[in-house]
């Protein structure tokens, strides 16, 4: 009896992991997710929409957590790109 909730264990490992990969849940060839950037201020991931603050920089374009952020960044760029 072990042995058979081992192997329907190890099926359904296996079956969410091909689901995982195949629909782009882990990073698959899948629908890509929402765009993602990194915050340069507090290196926290941030969701890019149409609201998020923006600042290009040397022909870059960064995205921030908050518009407090945006300003911290713009004091001194160079602080937060080290």
């Amino acid at each position: 009896m072990k042995k058979i909730w081992l192997t329907i264990a190890a099926i359904l490992i296996i079956l969410v992991l091909f689901l995982g990969f195949s629909t782009g849940w882990f990073g698959g060839k899948g629908e890509k997710g929402p765009k993602m950037a990194v915050c340069p201020v507090c290196k926290m991931k941030v969701l890019i929409a149409e609201n998020t603050p923006t600042y290009v920089y040397k022909g870059k374009t960064y995205y921030f957590m908050a518009e407090e952020h945006k300003t911290l960044f713009v004091e001194d760029p160079e602080r937060f790109l080290k």
